[in-house]
């Protein structure tokens, strides 16, 4: 696949959006402090084309950060993605945030990865992984009491969240990646899976990894 793909995270931290070209070289700008990705995306999306020198219309491949994580983010980078993919051949990869984070800890002296993210509401986005970030287990959300039951053999749980809720997996490790951690993370990601062609799915296919309702749909349900 010759052609530049834009990369956009805004679902877990650092809201970042970027563009890799052909050779596998890569530039990208970061949302700064504490600003709405609604309200900043677009800026991003515009200085991240003009800091590779590449134009929107150069652009029919995306890759997005699908979730889970921030359900506006999410919510707002797809928007703006499918926005942006005029071209009805657009295609694009989607990445798991949770595969993101899971990557960031990978190291050979660890047998079992445990991606979390802090989903509110007493509740875990989480997954595991190998130490060469094969699956063992799929996204999914689970109790914080459940923790433990992911960990397998010499563990660490990774992700912002992580030593938050250590006390549910004593025997873990934690890594608290940094944002350069994640951005080239998510890098490498995409330079992996640009190679195979049954990476890209149709835009239309392109869709939100929630794995639960909003904390403002809960509200309601509980409401109502």
């Amino acid at each position: 696949m010759n052609s530049p793909i834009l990369v956009m995270n805004s679902a877990v931290s650092p809201n970042f959006v970027g563009v890799m070209k052909a050779d596998g070289s890569y530039t990208y700008v970061v949302e700064e402090g504490n600003s709405r990705f609604s309200r900043e995306g677009l800026m991003l999306i515009d200085d991240a084309l003009k800091k590779s020198a590449v134009s929107l219309s150069d652009i029919s491949h995306f890759a997005f950060v699908a979730g889970p994580g921030s359900f506006t983010g999410i919510r707002t980078g797809l928007a703006f993605i499918k926005g942006l993919a005029f071209a009805g051949n657009a295609k694009a990869i989607s990445l798991s945030s949770l595969e993101v984070l899971a990557a960031t800890a990978a190291d050979s002296i660890y047998d079992t990865v445990v991606p979390i993210i802090d989903a509110k509401l007493n509740a875990l986005y989480v997954a595991s992984f190998d130490n060469k970030i094969g699956r063992k287990s799929e996204d999914s959300v689970i109790e914080p009491s459940l923790l433990s039951t992911l960990v397998s053999g010499k563990s660490v749980l990774a992700g912002h969240d992580s030593e938050a809720f250590r006390s549910f997996a004593p025997d873990a490790a934690t890594f608290i990646p940094s944002a350069d951690d994640v951005i080239r993370v998510v890098f490498h990601l995409v330079a992996e899976k640009r190679v195979h062609a049954e990476s890209f799915i149709p835009m239309a296919e392109l869709v939100p990894v929630y794995l639960r309702a909003s904390y403002a749909e809960l509200n309601v349900s509980r409401i109502s």
